[in-house]
């Protein structure tokens, strides 16, 4: 592969609310992504390739375990404020108030039980 963008949309799609438990429990959550290809696995529950399979399997067990209701909305990537903090051009926009949180990622051996059926 040339670009791994899907991956890496929806390894952040897990980190949201792998890093973020409490606060998306039991909750609604608006989820905006820029990504056609993760948006579709994430909405059908199913994508072909193995590495993708097995990020979307995660993102829906998260979810599942942490009884959040998730509904999803295409932005245009430049319209997507998450993607702020990396784009050097829109650093300005970030507001002084906004609090840094570090994302985190499930360690190996729980996304190996996340894939255990």
């Amino acid at each position: 592969k040339k670009t791994y963008v899907a991956q890496a949309e929806l390894a952040v799609a897990v980190a949201v609310y792998y890093t973020m438990p409490d606060i998306c429990r039991g909750r609604f959550v608006l989820h905006f992504i820029d990504n056609v290809g993760a948006l579709a696995a994430l909405v059908k529950g199913y994508e072909g390739r193995a590495d993708n399979a097995a990020l979307v399997a995660c993102f829906h067990e998260i979810t599942l375990d942490l009884m959040t209701n998730v509904w999803f909305e295409w932005i245009p990537s430049l319209a997507n404020i998450s993607d702020w903090m990396t784009r050097p051009d829109k650093a300005h926009l970030i507001p002084k108030s906004a609090k840094h949180v570090e994302m985190v990622l499930p360690p190996m051996h729980v996304f190996a039980g996340m894939l255990a059926f």
